[in-house]
């Protein structure tokens, strides 16, 4: 294979992959990326296709330029699972789980869900919410996944996140939120502080 030497010369550059909240101006242009340190950064290149003013969690790789100014190379829409409707049955059909943390005021997930390329469905349950040893309420939530007749072919992957908004309405210091997750080797928990 051939390569033109300005190709070969030119340094690659430095990308960090970070979950981030996009936010796009008035026309559907992306204006901003809030990191989930909280850090404010301003894109450079044009990035289309977003709602007017959208706000949309999301997974960017991005090169860093000058005083917080960013060009996004790529970035994908981070689904936030909702609460499953009390009137739907409730599935747990057992998945692959990367890994699971707290950061950005989310709890995200990196799940790997054997798939044929069929559709799968997320959410979350609420089942219980308990008091806890510091004085406060544990959430007791757990993903809901059901694999409908998806062929457990080959393991794709899956970024999501839940809003502890969307669990109550208000928390405080001493609330926690405990995730279930049924896996291939029975069910995981996490245990993350509410704020």
């Amino acid at each position: 294979m051939a390569s033109c030497s300005s190709d070969a010369d030119a340094p690659y550059p430095s990308l960090i992959t970070d979950f981030v909240m996009a936010v796009a101006n008035g026309q559907g242009q992306l204006a901003t990326l809030i990191t989930d340190n909280g850090n404010l950064l301003t894109v450079d290149n044009s990035v289309t296709g977003l709602p007017a003013g959208a706000r949309v969690r999301a997974m960017c790789s991005y090169e860093p330029l000058a005083e917080n100014h960013v060009q996004v190379y790529t970035i994908q829409q981070v689904p936030v699972l909702r609460q499953l409707p009390g009137d739907m049955s409730v599935r747990r059909h057992p998945i692959g789980v990367a890994g699971v943390w707290h950061s950005g005021g989310f709890i995200n997930m990196h799940l790997t869900p054997k798939t044929h390329g069929g559709v799968q469905s997320w959410a979350f349950t609420a089942d219980s919410a308990v008091a806890n040893a510091a004085g406060g309420i544990t959430h007791c939530i757990a993903l809901y996944h059901d694999q409908a007749a998806d062929t457990e072919a080959y393991t794709g992957h899956l970024y999501a996140s839940i809003s502890p908004d969307s669990i109550a309405t208000s928390f405080n210091d001493a609330d926690s939120i405990r995730l279930s997750i049924a896996t291939y080797s029975g069910t995981q928990t996490w245990q993350f502080t509410a704020r």
